[in-house]
């Protein structure tokens, strides 16, 4: 039997309204994300004035304990609105 006709048949017509997907949950919190953002703002922070997005990644995971795949650190940077540093 049909996914949908099932559905109806138990459920009626409101049950085979479309649904909005949230997706997946973040993996850090909005205050999480805050305080990663004002480590690269300040030079006395965890990453330090020069940081990389690999020593950002180290520093949430030893901090928060979520670590992201180094590869997606250039992503969720980019996204917080922040270029890559090259260390001088």
């Amino acid at each position: 039997m049909y996914l949908w006709r099932r559905t109806y048949l138990l459920s009626g017509e409101p049950a085979l309204k479309g649904r909005i997907s949230k997706g997946r949950p973040r993996r850090l919190s909005a205050l999480q994300e805050k305080l990663v953002q004002q480590w690269l703002a300040d030079p006395d922070s965890p990453v330090g004035p020069n940081w990389t997005p690999l020593m950002v990644r180290e520093a949430m995971g030893t901090e928060f304990e979520v670590w992201y795949h180094p590869c997606h650190m250039y992503k969720l940077l980019a996204l917080w609105g922040w270029a890559h540093h090259l260390q001088s």
